[in-house]
C-alpha cells in the first residue's frame, strides 16, 4: 500500500505532470463539430475612419459629373477617328490585296519615275494615286440583285415540290 501512495504522489509532483485535464482540443469524438462552435462574437473593429465618418443621408448624387465622366471614359467617337483629313468613308473600303494586286492598267513594266527635287522624292508615288474604294451603290445593287435571286430560287423550288410531290392534308 505504501508503494502505491508513492507512485500516486509522483504524479502530483511538477516534473511528473504533463497533461493538467483533458482538452476538447485533442482530435476524439465529435470534434469536427466542436471546432465549429465559435466562442466569440465576429465584430467588425472601429478604425479611425469608421468612427469619425458622418453618413451623408440628404445627400443627391451629382448627374453632370456623372455624365461627363460616362462621356470622357468612351474615348473617341468613331466620327472623329475614320474621317479626319475629310477623307471619304469609301476609302477605307479598300484592302491591302486590292492595293497590291488590283487593277492592272496594263501588262508591262510600271511607269518610270523620277526624283524631284523641290518634293525630294521620286514622283509619281503609288500614294500620290491612291485606289478608291468600292462605290457603296455598286455594293447595294449587287447585294439587291443577290437577294433577288435568293427569292426567286426560293420561290421556284416552292413551286416544284407543291406541283410534283402530292401531300395528304
Amino acid at each position: 500500500m505504501q508503494k502505491k501512495d508513492v507512485v500516486d504522489g509522483k504524479w502530483k509532483q511538477l516534473g511528473w505532470r504533463i497533461e493538467q485535464k483533458y482538452s476538447d482540443k485533442v482530435l476524439v469524438g465529435n470534434w469536427a463539430e466542436e471546432r465549429l462552435q465559435f466562442s466569440q462574437e465576429c465584430k467588425t473593429v472601429n478604425s479611425s475612419y469608421r468612427l469619425d465618418f458622418r453618413p451623408q443621408t440628404d445627400h443627391r448624387p451629382d448627374v453632370i459629373v456623372r455624365q461627363t465622366a460616362l462621356r470622357r471614359s468612351e474615348g473617341l467617337p468613331t466620327r472623329l477617328l475614320f474621317s479626319h483629313h475629310n477623307t471619304p468613308a469609301s476609302h477605307y473600303l479598300v484592302t491591302l490585296y486590292d492595293e497590291s494586286y488590283g487593277p492592272c492598267s496594263s501588262s508591262g513594266l510600271p511607269k518610270l519615275r523620277t526624283w524631284h527635287t523641290d518634293k525630294m522624292g521620286w514622283v509619281p508615288e503609288k500614294s500620290d494615286h491612291p485606289l478608291h474604294g468600292i462605290n457603296p451603290y455598286i455594293v447595294f445593287t449587287t447585294y439587291h440583285h443577290g437577294y433577288e435571286f435568293i427569292s426567286e430560287f426560293i420561290a421556284s423550288s416552292i413551286q416544284f415540290i407543291t406541283n410534283n410531290f402530292h401531300f395528304n392534308r
